[in-house]
């Protein structure tokens, strides 16, 4: 398999940080929002648990491909020092993160109606299908 350049990867992490920084903030505002609200449904527990999940995976995204970025940097202290493990997690707990808070937005519909329930539902199947394709 061939390597992918330093410059991409640096590029690469950057984006992919910067894109976890927005949609962690927006899981943790959506959750914090939620948590004040009393309501008892199962729908709304898994929303609950969902957008946790989201926010915490986002920011051990950051964090990974913030260590990307630093041992890539070219006066790091220790040249020699490996990004396999912080790419694997930083790229999974990304996708954990964006696929979580599909499904919090596909799961909210059925708080109001089955009908919203199956729309956004069917909004969500197709926007991850649609982000699986683009990876």
């Amino acid at each position: 398999m061939n390597e992918l350049p330093i410059s991409y990867l640096k590029v690469l992490a950057e984006q992919i940080g910067f894109i976890s920084v927005f949609l962690g903030g927006i899981s943790a505002t959506i959750l914090g929002t939620l948590i004040v609200l009393k309501k008892d449904s199962k729908i709304f527990n898994w929303m609950i648990i969902l957008l946790s999940l989201a926010a915490v995976s986002f920011i051990v995204a950051v964090f990974g491909m913030n260590k990307i970025q630093m041992v890539l940097t070219p006066d790091y202290p220790n040249p020699d020092h490996s990004i396999f493990y912080a790419r694997i997690v930083g790229s999974i707990t990304f996708l954990l993160g964006i696929y979580s808070l599909i499904t919090v937005i596909s799961l909210s519909g059925w708080l109001q109606s089955k009908k919203i329930g199956i729309l956004t539902t069917s909004i969500g199947l197709i926007a991850a299908f649609l982000i699986f394709t683009l990876i």
